[in-house]
C-alpha cells in the first residue's frame, strides 16, 4: 500500500512537470508569434500605409573625417626688401587683389645713391683701364714696352671689371634700374616692391615710415587659385581610400556643401594622430568663398553597391531590433530582419523572401 502510493506521487509530479513544460512553450511560441492583422481594413481606413515590393538600393559606402583648407606652399608668398630703407607708399590692404607685377609698396635708403655712384665711378675707371690695356698690347707686340707694365695694365683692366660687374648685379637685384642710371645718369634713392604673383593680399605687417630689414616680412600675399583640402583618414579606413574618388565637404558650423576629388595619398603615416593625409582638389568654381586655415568635415565615397532594403519610415525599431510588415494572404505579419544597417535615409537589411511589403507607414499599422 505504502509503495502504490509513492507511485501516484510520483505520477502526479510527473503528469504536473509535464503541464508546466506544456505552458511554457505555448507562452513562449506565443511570445515569438508574428503579428497578424487583416491587411484590407487598415489600408481602407489608414491611406498613408503604402505597399509594395522590397527594394533594391544604390548605396554608397562613405569614410568620414576632418580636415582644413590649405594652399600649396608655392602659393603662398612673402614679400620682403633685398635692402634696409624706409617703407613708403603701401598701395593695398588685406583682401584687395593684385596682379602680378604690380607695385606693391617703395622702400626708400640713402645708401642706394652711395653705390649708384661707385657705379658709374668705376665704370669710367674701367673704360681708362681697358684704353691702356689695349694700348700696352700694340706696344708690346712692338717691343716698345715692358712685361712689368703690360702686366699692371691688364691687372689693372681685371680687377676694376670684376668690381663693375658685381656692383652691376648688387644694383639690379635689389632693384635698380642700370640702363637709365648709366645712360642717362638717373639716380634712384629708392627701390619699389611688385607682385610676384596673381593673387589677393594675405597680411601687411608693416606701416608707412617703418624701418625695415631684409629679414622682415613686409607683406604676404594668397593666389587662392590652388585652394585644396587636406584630410587626415584614420588608418583603418585608409585601404578604401583611391585616387579620383569623389568627396562632399563642407565647413563647421555651415550648411553649404562643397565637392573635391581625391587627388594624392601621402605614403606615411601620422604616428601621433593615427591617421592619413589625403589631399584632394576641389572642384572648380567653389574657390573664392573658402579661406585657408578653415576646418571642416567631409566625407569620401568609397564604395557603390546593391542592397536590399527600406525607408526609415517602412521599418520599425524597438529597441535595437528591426522589424518590418510583409503582406501574405492578406495579412500583416511582423518579421524581424538582421544584418541591419542605417544610411541616408534607408534601412537596409537581408534580403526577405517575400512579394509584397509595408513600404511607407509602417507605424501606422498597430
Amino acid at each position: 500500500m505504502k509503495h502504490s502510493f509513492i507511485y501516484i506521487l510520483l505520477l502526479l509530479v510527473v503528469y504536473s512537470c509535464k503541464n508546466a513544460t506544456d505552458d511554457s512553450l505555448s507562452e513562449s511560441a506565443e511570445a515569438k508569434e508574428i503579428t497578424q492583422q487583416d491587411a484590407s481594413n487598415i489600408l481602407r481606413s489608414n491611406p498613408s500605409i503604402q505597399v509594395g515590393p522590397l527594394q533594391e538600393i544604390q548605396v554608397e559606402r562613405k569614410v568620414y573625417c576632418t580636415g582644413m583648407i590649405d594652399l600649396p606652399p608655392s602659393e603662398l608668398v612673402a614679400i620682403h626688401s633685398k635692402i634696409e630703407g624706409f617703407v613708403e607708399n603701401i598701395s593695398f590692404l588685406p583682401g584687395d587683389y593684385v596682379q602680378r607685377g604690380q607695385r606693391l609698396l617703395s622702400i626708400t635708403n640713402p645708401e642706394l645713391l652711395v653705390k649708384q655712384r661707385t657705379l658709374l665711378q668705376t665704370k669710367v675707371e674701367l673704360d681708362l683701364a681697358i684704353k691702356e690695356f689695349e694700348r700696352e698690347t700694340k706696344l708690346q707686340l712692338a717691343q716698345a714696352t715692358s712685361s712689368k707694365a703690360f702686366d699692371q695694365a691688364l691687372a689693372s683692366k681685371e680687377l676694376l671689371s670684376v668690381r663693375y660687374h658685381g656692383l652691376v648685379s648688387e644694383l639690379a637685384l635689389i632693384g635698380v634700374d642700370i640702363e637709365s642710371l648709366q645712360k642717362e645718369q638717373i639716380y634712384q634713392s629708392k627701390i619699389h616692391l611688385y607682385a610676384p604673383i596673381s593673387g589677393y593680399i594675405n597680411s601687411v605687417m608693416v606701416n608707412r615710415g617703418q624701418m625695415i630689414a631684409p629679414r622682415d616680412r613686409l607683406m604676404e600675399l594668397a593666389n587662392r587659385d590652388h585652394l585644396h583640402i587636406e584630410l587626415d583618414v584614420f588608418a583603418k579606413d585608409i585601404g578604401s581610400v583611391k585616387i579620383g574618388q569623389e568627396v562632399s565637404f563642407s565647413l563647421l558650423d555651415q550648411s553649404e556643401v562643397y565637392q573635391a576629388k581625391v587627388l594624392k595619398i601621402t605614403p606615411m603615416l601620422n604616428t601621433e594622430t593615427g591617421t592619413l593625409r589625403v589631399h584632394c582638389h576641389i572642384a572648380d568654381g567653389q574657390e573664392v568663398t573658402l579661406i585657408p586655415g578653415t576646418t571642416l568635415t567631409a566625407e569620401i565615397f568609397v564604395e557603390t553597391k546593391k542592397a536590399t532594403g527600406l525607408p526609415t519610415e517602412a521599418v520599425l525599431k524597438e529597441g535595437q531590433e528591426y522589424f518590418i510588415y510583409i503582406l501574405e494572404d492578406d495579412k500583416f505579419k511582423k518579421v524581424q530582419v538582421d544584418q541591419v544597417v542605417v544610411e541616408d535615409g534607408y534601412i537596409l537589411f537581408d534580403p526577405v523572401e517575400v512579394d509584397q511589403v509595408v513600404v511607407k507607414g509602417a507605424y501606422y499599422v498597430e
